[in-house]
């Protein structure tokens, strides 16, 4: 019921909330395939559907009727933020757009014009770069304390929402790290499992958490 109150509510609040409605049934489907129970399938992923319906689908039925676009976007890009999207001139931009979304993600006011101090970015980044090497050790190493299929559909679920926001800036200006944090709960599990690959087995996890929390 939780899932479903949750999963359904979540297209209200941005598009990409249809993206956790997808994943929450896939993820249910892999679930029921593992039982073998397609029954228990229907009973889980039903009400999550049903719910979407009930708490969000009015939404996309007004906007259908208001602007003949289901999701509303055609109304929403007015002309300051829309872009006129030509690959060669993204593709050449990409990668400042890319720093901007990163930077945006941790700490930003403004539209980009109070940042954090650049050391800081430059912590958090050697940071998350440490979470990336400690994961492909514990890979290397095979650890056994990690279920890696379940850090695969983590991986997965957060290169969805990220494709689903550059398709977002091919048609509007700026993209922001804040339309990633749909997934930022797999990423951030992802990165802490790689920073508990690096310190030595000795420490224990309550140690490790209490580290990280500070």
């Amino acid at each position: 019921a939780a899932l479903a109150v949750a999963a359904g509510l979540s297209p209200l609040a941005k598009l990409s909330g249809l993206a956790v409605v997808a994943f929450a049934v896939a993820t249910l489907g892999g679930l029921a395939w593992r039982r073998r129970d397609p029954r228990w399938f229907v009973r889980t992923a039903g009400p999550v559907v049903l719910a979407t319906c009930v708490l969000a689908g009015w939404w996309y039925v007004r906007n259908l009727r208001l602007y003949g676009d289901l999701t509303g976007v055609s109304h929403m890009l007015l002309p300051a933020i829309r872009r006129d999207f030509s690959v060669d001139r993204w593709l050449a931009g990409l990668p400042g757009e890319l720093a901007g979304l990163w930077y945006s993600s941790w700490g930003l006011f403004g539209w980009f014009t109070v940042m954090l101090p650049g050391w800081v970015y430059g912590a958090i980044s050697v940071a998350a770069a440490c979470g990336v090497l400690g994961l492909a050790r514990a890979a290397r190493g095979r650890a056994p304390w990690l279920d890696w299929r379940r850090i695969g559909w983590l991986v997965a679920w957060w290169a969805l929402v990220f494709a689903s926001l550059l398709r977002w800036m091919t048609i509007a200006k700026g993209g922001h790290g804040r339309l990633l944090f749909p997934a930022i709960a797999g990423l951030a599990v992802v990165l802490v499992a790689g920073w508990r690959a690096l310190v030595p087995a000795r420490f224990s996890d309550r140690a490790f958490a209490a580290a990280v929390a500070f």
